[in-house]
């Protein structure tokens, strides 16, 4: 019993999962590019910096506060930060400036993970595999989704308004503003859960250093 309703609730979550996938694809795919790019560029920079640089760089990368006070101050304000920066993309969306800032926006997520990747392989050669796997990836996926979820969202809004002015008809703002809303909630609990993550994972992070030393 208990496997049929996990099955059944997989199955819904895929459906959700697939419906929109194809109803957004070409936003999807036109990020993903930009944020693949960026990556590309990201691995290519690391070799404008020296060894010594390049240690510094690995402890800044893997700084965090260590204490419970800083580490809550921290938190606050990455959260308000990146929530600040979400809202004002969501509401960007509703001009012609959207595309362009998003697609600056994912393109500089891609090139800081991949110089960040770069940065571990470099300091810890092929252990820095198991860094990029173990702190790195646990740390951006979420942040990275809520960029990617509303970098959507505005694009698609940005696209609808654009081609309202150019064809001089009428839109609904309650629907976009209500589905905008929606997308602005779950970005909200992305960034949330990526910066509680990256706050309790200053010990996982102690451990794995020691380890790759």
């Amino acid at each position: 019993m208990f496997k049929q309703h996990m099955y059944k609730h997989r199955r819904i979550i895929y459906a959700i999962y697939k419906r929109y996938v194809i109803a957004h694809q070409n936003s999807i795919i036109y990020l993903l590019i930009l944020f693949c790019g960026g990556i590309l560029c990201g691995t290519l920079l690391i070799n404008y910096f020296s060894s010594d640089e390049i240690v510094n760089l690995n402890s800044y990368l893997v700084s965090i506060p260590n204490d419970i006070e800083n580490m809550r101050n921290y938190f606050t304000q990455q959260v308000f930060i990146n929530s600040l920066i979400i809202t004002l993309l969501m509401i960007c969306g509703y001009s012609l400036f959207a595309i362009p800032l998003i697609s600056f926006i994912i393109f500089t997520k891609g090139l800081q993970i991949g110089f960040s990747c770069c940065v571990y392989l470099s300091v810890y050669d092929v252990r820095g595999i198991i860094a990029i796997i173990i702190l790195l990836i646990p740390q951006v996926v979420f942040e990275l989704l809520a960029y990617l979820v509303i970098g959507i969202c505005s694009v698609e809004t940005s696209i609808v308004v654009l081609k309202s002015v150019n064809s001089s008809s009428m839109i609904s703002l309650t629907s976009l503003m209500r589905s905008s809303l929606n997308y602005l909630l779950f970005t909200f609990i992305l960034i949330v859960i990526s910066f509680f993550i990256k706050c309790n994972y200053y010990y996982i992070t102690s451990l794995v250093l020691d380890l790759l030393a």
